[in-house]
């Protein structure tokens, strides 16, 4: 059997008692929805297209989106669709072949396992990643705040990683994301992923948070990582509202204060931040 068949087997038999992410529930997901991600053994995908506005080193990426999450942001975008991951189209194999033949996506240059969060899909997305007939580059891109059982299924397997870490505060985490420990365990994933592959780190500076998240996290990758970081200032306040400082956009003087962060730290930054 190959290397990528057996890891995909590893994974599903791991569902019976989950600890694909760092909450490490030990459910069984085979019975039915259950742990911190309120999944169960189905994955289905609530959009699947070309996306061109990616990094360049994965732009245009061919872009899996399946619903359901390990964290629970106070301002996700797609808070909707992950509490609905019922709805969509299933995973498989074959659609992704026939998609990927479409005239539309014949740019694609990679593609990219997203979501939602790819982690809580582990078993599925390593079964249809074996069965795939296309051989372009696989994007795994993730909260990183997963377990070293995953992390081990996933050596060998991914090309490039791309990894959010939004948080520099253990008590933002929790707090915003209901993700303890959050920051060492992302970290500990990092330098894994970085020792294996290529890692491209995004931060999105949250308002408010300069020096309890994103100063932490840029000292943080200016002195342990080579790799490069994308640090994004288009945070949105949620359609559905958000309290507190979360519930505006960065100021001018935010965004400013953000770049000279940046740029004292001397963090090798993917482009300069802007509102994008």
């Amino acid at each position: 059997m190959p290397l990528l068949a057996v890891k995909a087997e590893i994974a599903r038999r791991l569902l019976r008692s989950c600890v694909f992410c760092a909450h490490r529930c030990g459910v069984d997901r085979t019975l039915g929805a259950a742990g911190v991600c309120s999944l169960g053994a189905g994955c289905r995908l609530y959009f699947a297209g070309l996306l061109t506005s990616e990094e360049d080193a994965i732009s245009p990426s061919f872009s899996l989106f399946p619903a359901g999450c390990n964290l629970s942001c106070v301002f996700c975008c797609v808070r909707q669709e992950n509490a609905r991951p019922e709805r969509g189209e299933p995973l498989s194999a074959q659609a992704i072949d026939r998609w990927l033949t479409a005239p539309d996506n014949a740019p694609a240059r990679t593609i990219s396992l997203i979501g939602g969060e790819p982690t809580v899909h582990l078993h599925a997305l390593l079964e249809a990643t074996a069965r795939l007939r296309s051989c372009l580059p696989l994007v795994w891109n993730s909260n990183f705040y997963f377990s070293l059982e995953t992390a081990q299924l996933l050596d060998g397997v991914i090309d490039l990683y791309i990894a959010d870490c939004h948080y520099g505060s253990d008590e933002c985490a929790v707090r915003l994301a209901n993700a303890p420990n959050h920051f060492a365990v992302v970290t500990r994933n990092l330098l894994w992923a970085a020792a294996r592959s290529r890692l491209i780190l995004r931060h999105l500076a949250l308002p408010g948070h300069l020096e309890c998240c994103t100063r932490p996290v840029l000292q943080w990758a200016a002195t342990h990582l080579d790799a490069p970081v994308h640090l994004m200032c288009s945070y949105v306040p949620p359609r559905d509202g958000a309290e507190g400082e979360l519930g505006r956009a960065l100021s001018e003087s935010e965004i400013e204060a953000v770049t000279q962060c940046a740029r004292d730290l001397r963090v090798n930054l993917i482009a300069s931040p802007v509102r994008e």
